[in-house]
Formats: structure tokens, C-alpha cells, sequence
């Protein structure tokens, strides 16, 4: 039980950042990419988990070491991908200041022009 409690706020992060991806998917940027893959490597060690639990549930026994690697393997993709999606929104978050930077020069630039404009007038 205890383990479920402790899988809730991992999943409604989860599903915060699949919310974030879908919203930007319109904007695709260097940032957008990489979370989007975050994302996508972030997910698959939660399912891995939960086909494991189904698994297990069902008396169901691997044979080998391998299915023990491979789940070892997507788990740690998916600390990678929560990696790879908190470098994506730091990359996002530096477009978008860079562009609101680039906004104002600009509306700055044309205030100005326009009281050139107006001196120029009179």
C-alpha cells in the first residue's frame, strides 16, 4: 500500500508533463524536442513497472536474468528522461526570455521611431 502512495505523485508529474509537451507541441523547438523525449523515456519505467506488478500478480516467472536487466535498463531511462525533460524546459525557458528581451528592444525601437516621426512632423 505504501508503495502505491508514494507512485501517485511520480504519476500526476507525469501526466503535468505530458500536459506541458502536448500544449507546446505547436512551438517546436531544441527545448520542445527534448522534453518530448523526456517524457517519453519518463513513461515507460512507470508501465514497466506496472506490466512487472501485473506479472508478478499473475504467478508469472521470467526466465533468467534478462527480464531483471531490462527492467533495470527502463528504469534508469526513465531517471534519464526526467533529465532529459528538465534540461529541455531550462532550454525553453531561455528561448522565451530571449525572445520577450527581443520584444521589448523592439517596441522600444518603434516608440522611438514614431517620436522621431512626430518631431519630424512639427
Amino acid at each position: 500500500m505504501l508503495g502505491i502512495l508514494g507512485f501517485i505523485p511520480a504519476l500526476l508529474a507525469l501526466v503535468a508533463e505530458w500536459i506541458g509537451v502536448m500544449a507546446m507541441r505547436k512551438r517546436k523547438g531544441k527545448g520542445w524536442w527534448l522534453m518530448a523525449v523526456g517524457v517519453g523515456l519518463s513513461t515507460l519505467g512507470p508501465l514497466v513497472a506496472l506490466i512487472g506488478a501485473l506479472v508478478g500478480f499473475a504467478n508469472v516467472h521470467s526466465s533468467g536474468m534478462g527480464f531483471e536487466i531490462v527492467i533495470g535498463a527502463l528504469m534508469l531511462g526513465s531517471a534519464g528522461g526526467s533529465v532529459l525533460f528538465a534540461i529541455g524546459f531550462a532550454l525553453h525557458g531561455l528561448g522565451v526570455n530571449a525572445a520577450l528581451e527581443r520584444q521589448e528592444q523592439l517596441e522600444t525601437m518603434a516608440a522611438a521611431m514614431a517620436n522621431e516621426m512626430q518631431r519630424l512632423r512639427e
